[in-house]
């Protein structure tokens, strides 16, 4: 029997069973086909401490809306082309608790690298910034091909840094 526990976006770690997770979708790409057929859609998820990616399938598909706060029930964390990726198991589900208005509310600040909380130079814009640094330079690597969730996070992330 897998022991599910409830935890935050910015504490998953890969293999982690979660009994509850609750987020906001910050993204929601098209629906698209796998080579072997299967219909998805990607989504990017979000809370206070961070974000995951997440996929849609079956019914699933194509009921989300960005500003949408969900509930996930049951499900397990992998780590995906070095992003945290959220996973459902056969009595995994999915409920949408508050429906979005197509705009996201969550505020997050990307985590602090360990140095500048040792020298007490912690600035949240800093981190952010070197956070899109991070996912732009994926892109250009070649370890992430999705440009069009990492533009999108970029815009959501400017509207943050540039919040009254």
């Amino acid at each position: 029997m897998v022991d599910f526990e409830t935890k935050k976006i910015g504490e998953l770690k890969k293999g982690d069973n979660l009994k509850r997770l609750e987020a906001e979708v910050v993204y929601l790409a098209e629906k698209a086909v796998s080579p072997t057929g299967t219909e998805y859609q990607k989504a990017t998820l979000a809370d206070e401490t961070g974000t995951a990616s997440f996929a849609c399938f079956g019914e699933n598909i194509g009921i989300l809306t960005v500003g949408d706060r969900i509930e996930l029930l049951k499900v397990y964390i992998k780590d995906y082309n070095g992003d945290t990726s959220i996973n459902f198991t056969r009595s995994s589900s999915m409920q949408i608790l508050e429906k979005g208005d197509g705009t996201s509310k969550v505020k997050f600040t990307a985590p602090a690298p360990k140095s500048e909380i040792e020298t007490g130079k912690y600035s949240p814009t800093l981190s952010a910034r070197q956070t899109a640094i991070q996912a732009a330079s994926r892109i250009h690597s070649g370890t992430s091909t999705d440009t069009k969730t990492v533009i999108s996070m970029a815009e959501e992330l400017e509207k943050w840094l540039l919040r009254p």
